[in-house]
């Protein structure tokens, strides 16, 4: 799952996911907010909301978006 400018959005790769080197994991409890775009941090998965658009919820039993 990914955010876009419309809204969450599923997305398949064949090569890996690139970040920031030593970039600090999202800890349970904490937001992270870029733009538009705020993902809390859960023990039952991260939730990341686009304003005005839609969401989605990833964890370890489903990907979901609403």
């Amino acid at each position: 799952m990914r955010v876009e400018s419309t809204g969450a959005a599923y997305f398949c790769t064949t090569q890996g996911i690139y970040t920031a080197q030593n970039a600090p994991a999202l800890a349970y409890g904490h937001i992270l907010t870029v733009g538009d775009a705020s993902c809390v941090s859960r023990e039952e998965g991260i939730s990341c909301l686009l304003v005005n658009s839609s969401a989605f919820l990833l964890s370890r039993d489903a990907n979901q978006t609403y």
